[in-house]
């Protein structure tokens, strides 16, 4: 069960640190107004300007939310105000989004995940071409990045939303080589797969990171606030109680125990294999644990990384993430923003550390307590983020912090609309509605010069951008 942990590690060795941008002392003009919040002493509100986007990678949704991987964002879809974000009608998509802002900075899976996308950047700003096309595509001399992507297209296994009756439904769990859906020289790496059939209905899932991380949001979310439906499924969020209930009926009992599992799980690269493999021996074992905590002694005693203990291991991938975090926070304007990402994972690092299951425990109390317990642990740090449909940002946390430092805890948004440009999408500045002037490089902002630096000009330093010559395809 081992073997493949050495493979999965492959092009992930080694951190790629960019090299120090100069730092001009010119600060970015941030389009942002401050208000004091009443409601809750907790909040701080920051309103700005700015267009939604939709992140480059995958990007993790509740029905009325999103997510943000490694860039530290949560997107609310309402029209609510920030002052009313932690309503009881409004909180379960917070605690849910919030859910995945933990699995990205505190679990295995997230924080690889993490690394991998930092380290495109600093790949990319140390490139040696001189005249590029945008968006750009990463072709690695060795090929790791590309097996990197492939990788982790098996690791997260995205799975859209579908809602499928849960009455007389015949499951299956299928099991099968990367090979198969071309990706070579990977024999012992398998995928996974949900097969659901009714009558003449049948549907194909993908079972991985994404199923999982989702899992884990909607059950806690469910049970402090909402009911579940009794007549359908929805994918992929029942992904996870689907699996065992198949595999294991008297495990599925318990609704927290799953949660638990689904946890443990993401602090492993391949989450969706862990699950089905800890499902199957604990099945075997006639395992069924009289604690939350007893799930992740089970799993981390049954798994073993060739040439390394668990701690070592997973100390490696937080020492990995915060040299990243470091990395692409390359200019001194923003190291607030810095040393507030890199002690939230230190925050998370530590609450995990002391306690594997300081999540799962929650669904151990009366719903009211759980509630509390919850919310004690998000507004203990500063929390990323989170903006609605009318643009209106906020963050949480009893911490006090300056104005200034606010608005620097955008540089994770802003980071996530130039990786989108860089990468993804090049038709116009990433920018366009930040700025307060008529702009006559908003179709080729790279060739805008001036010592006032714009936004676009602040992140080319970031990105190493401004020493080519950039031609968009």
């Amino acid at each position: 069960m081992s073997s493949f942990y050495d493979i999965m590690r492959k092009g992930l060795k080694g951190i790629e640190r960019t090299r120090r941008a100069r730092s001009t002392g010119r600060r970015i003009k941030l389009a942002a107004k401050l208000k004091s919040l009443t409601a809750f002493s907790f909040l701080q509100l920051i309103r700005r300007p700015v267009r939604l986007i939709s992140h480059g990678g995958k990007v993790l949704k509740s029905i009325n939310g999103k997510y943000f991987p490694s860039f530290f964002t949560i997107f609310v879809d309402t029209d609510i105000s920030p002052e009313d974000y932690l309503k009881a009608e409004n909180i379960p998509t917070i605690i849910h989004e919030y859910i995945h802002f933990i699995q990205d900075i505190s679990t295995v899976y997230g924080l690889s995940n993490l690394s991998n996308t930092f380290s495109d950047i600093a790949y990319f700003y140390n490139i040696t071409e001189k005249n590029i096309s945008l968006p750009y595509y990463i072709k690695s001399e060795s090929g790791a990045r590309e097996i990197n992507k492939d990788l982790f297209s098996v690791y997260f296994s995205e799975t859209d939303y579908i809602r499928i009756p849960k009455e007389n439904i015949s499951v299956s769990i299928n099991e099968s080589p990367v090979s198969k859906i071309g990706i070579d020289n990977f024999d012992s790496l398998n995928y996974y797969t949900v097969h659901v059939k009714k009558d003449a209905y049948q549907n194909e899932f993908d079972f991985g990171a994404c199923a999982i991380m989702e899992g884990m949001a909607r059950i806690i979310e469910r049970y402090l606030y909402i009911e579940s439906d009794k007549k359908y499924w929805e994918i992929p969020y029942d992904l996870p109680e689907i699996v065992v209930k198949n595999l294991y009926p008297k495990y599925s009992e318990s609704l927290q125990n799953i949660f638990a599992l689904c946890d443990a799980s993401l602090m492993y690269f391949h989450p969706g294999e862990v699950f089905i493999k800890m499902i199957y021996l604990m099945r075997e074992n006639s395992f069924i644990p009289k604690t939350v905590n007893e799930v992740y002694s089970f799993v981390h005693q049954h798994l073993i990384i060739t040439g390394i203990d668990f701690y070592t291991f997973w100390n490696k991938i937080v020492l990995d993430a915060s040299n990243h975090i470091t990395n692409v926070v390359n200019v001194s304007e923003y190291n607030f923003a810095k040393s507030w990402a890199i002690e939230s994972l230190n925050y998370y690092y530590n609450l995990r550390r002391n306690n594997p299951a300081f999540l799962s425990e929650i669904l151990t109390y009366p719903s009211t307590k759980a509630q509390i317990e919850l919310i004690n642990i998000f507004k203990n740090f500063t929390s990323p983020v989170i903006y609605n449909k009318k643009n209106e940002f906020a963050v949480i946390g009893n911490r006090v912090i300056s104005a200034d430092d606010q608005k620097k805890i955008f540089y994770w948004f802003n980071m996530s609309k130039f990786y989108i440009y860089v990468f993804k999408k090049s038709k116009s500045c990433p920018f366009e509605s930040l700025c307060f002037e008529d702009c006559s490089f908003i179709k080729e902002p790279y060739k805008r010069n001036g010592s006032d630096y714009c936004l676009f000009q602040q992140y080319s330093r970031v990105f190493g951008l401004y020493k080519r010559e950039i031609q968009c395809v």
